[in-house]
């Protein structure tokens, strides 16, 4: 049977490699977290030139739909201004 030097020689063992496995296992956390951290921001970043993209997008968009409107009407226009004239 074990005595209490071998008991407490055991303890400090399994404490020195208690403590490097949970050393390992916070580094590991730690560099996953950089990791993730990193791919966020860059998610973040894609996503603000998307919204830019969108924005861009609508008031092409807006701008269009208004100056077909305004030729729409000018056609209208001219076609008045024809049968007037005829």
């Amino acid at each position: 049977m074990l005595d209490k030097k071998d008991l407490e020689a055991i303890e400090k063992i399994l404490d020195k490699r208690l403590g490097q496995s949970e050393n390992l296992v916070l580094g590991e956390i730690e560099r996953t977290r950089g990791i993730l951290e990193e791919q966020i921001n860059q998610v973040k970043s894609n996503l603000e030139e998307i919204r830019q993209y969108y924005r861009i997008q609508k008031l092409e968009s807006d701008n269009t739909a208004l100056l077909l409107q305004m030729i729409t009407e000018l056609t209208k226009r001219v076609e008045e201004l024809e049968r007037k004239s005829a």
